[in-house]
């Protein structure tokens, strides 16, 4: 399965975007702000330049399957070997405040706002499932 989410709306503290799977759109996604990451910089330049949860993770492509979260008690997809950043799940919430780094999923109803963020989050986290079942890889590209 890939997954991309397209960085339409750069504002100052929170990135608002749009989530496609197999090149269908699906919502709207929020981050925090994006400042400009590439997933090609080191982890190290990365770590002394990002503010620690109000940077979103850097653009590029990687693996994603589903892991306990412990903030949620739930499964939810999680994002591999980012670097800079460890702990990058695609979870629930309505506002930048809810994101810690991490990629929410809803619809943008409102200035910086999600609506209807956990059946989105539910339904992708049963298709990633879905796919780990039937042993398929998960691709989770972000680009701007």
């Amino acid at each position: 399965m890939k997954i991309e989410i397209r960085r339409r709306l750069k504002k100052e503290g929170y990135t608002i975007g749009e989530l496609y799977v197999n090149g269908e759109y699906r919502c709207n996604t929020l981050e925090p702000q994006d400042r400009g990451f590439k997933s090609s910089m080191s982890s190290m330049s990365i770590q002394e330049a990002k503010v620690p949860g109000k940077t979103a993770i850097p653009t590029g492509t990687y693996v994603c399957h589903t892991q306990w979260m412990l903030k949620k008690k739930k499964i939810r997809p999680q994002l591999i070997d980012v670097p800079g950043f460890w702990g990058i799940f695609i979870h629930e919430g309505n506002t930048v405040k809810d994101t810690r780094g991490c990629i929410l999923l809803g619809e943008n109803t409102s200035k910086g706002f999600l609506s209807r963020s956990k059946q989105h989050v539910i339904s992708l986290t049963e298709e990633i499932q879905d796919c780990e079942e039937r042993q398929e890889m998960v691709w989770v590209t972000i680009v701007t």
